[in-house]
């Protein structure tokens, strides 16, 4: 058996090695899976924040800024 492409007939690397016994009993565990579970959500969240958090700030700040620059408009009373 060869690591390139497997003839036809020939089983794949993945398809000869069956997975190793913790990693199959892991998967039974109910505490495994909801640490797993919990992890892969957080993960998410953060991509998410990344991508969402500064797009926000952009899509934001000119918003907020814009009433600050119309003030800076008017002209003060005292220098004139």
């Amino acid at each position: 058996m060869s690591l390139e492409t497997p003839t036809p007939g020939e089983p794949s690397l993945s398809e000869a090695l069956p997975p190793p016994r913790a990693a199959r009993r892991c998967w039974r565990h109910q505490d495994f899976l909801k640490l797993w579970s919990a992890q892969t959500i957080s993960r998410f969240g953060d991509e998410i924040t990344q991508l969402a958090l500064p797009l926000v700030a952009i899509l934001t700040l000119p918003v907020l800024f814009a009433p600050v620059r119309s003030l800076q408009s008017i002209p003060d009373a005292e220098a004139a």
